[in-house]
């Protein structure tokens, strides 16, 4: 089984955590340290030097954003809201 992942519907690189033969589901450990289970038929196999080096570039791109004013989707609200951005999770 693959050590590092992808999501086929949007790019966020992870790592398998958990696999059964027996199951059509991956336990996933994304780059930001957020844990799911993800079915096998949404992910692909990527070299473990691709997923530290997308990591490290995601983390730099969302660093960057720190503190700026950034429009996000509110879904309790159905409405695109003004918002400040910041990191709750990450190292």
């Amino acid at each position: 089984m693959w050590t590092s992942v992808c999501l086929s519907v949007s790019y966020s690189p992870a790592k398998v955590r958990r696999f059964d033969d027996d199951d059509d589901y991956v336990l996933a450990e994304f780059y930001d340290g957020v844990k799911a289970n993800v079915a096998l038929s949404e992910v692909f196999p990527i070299p473990r030097e691709k997923y530290e080096a997308d990591k490290r570039y995601i983390l730099r791109k969302e660093a960057e954003l720190v503190g700026q004013v950034v429009v996000a989707w509110n879904e309790a609200q159905h409405q695109f809201d003004l918002g400040m951005y910041w990191l709750t999770f990450h190292d």
